[in-house]
């Protein structure tokens, strides 16, 4: 009973640690994607980060997410089906690019405000 026992809790452990490696993997693709967007938005607007910005949201925003996707707990239950092998598939791949594509529009919307009102 306890090699059963200690079997589940190593599966349960096994399937966290893929899903979160596939997970911040995802993360760390969409935020480099979604900072280029960034810097394009602010040199079509004469504009540029500065060094304090960058180190801010590396600091202080990518940094707690990225630590709180790594101390994620395993379920309790396994779900009948295996996660996913492969880091990038077609599913991903449309999830990846539609999230960019929603924060690129909202980053245009923002940036077009932006604009108004140094033009006032």
């Amino acid at each position: 009973a306890v090699v059963s026992t200690q079997s589940g809790h190593y599966g349960r452990e096994g399937r966290a640690a893929l899903v979160t490696a596939s997970v911040t993997f995802r993360f760390m693709a969409m935020y480099s994607m979604i900072q280029f967007i960034t810097q394009l938005l602010h040199y079509s607007i004469g504009t540029n980060m500065t060094d304090s910005q960058f180190l801010y949201i590396d600091m202080f925003v990518i940094s707690g997410i990225a630590v709180t996707l790594g101390h994620s707990q395993p379920a309790l239950n396994l779900a009948p089906s295996t996660p996913k092998a492969q880091l990038i598939d077609f599913k991903v791949f449309v999830l990846l690019t539609l999230h960019v594509i929603i924060t690129f529009g909202f980053q245009v919307i923002v940036s077009d405000g932006q604009m108004k009102k140094l033009t006032l």
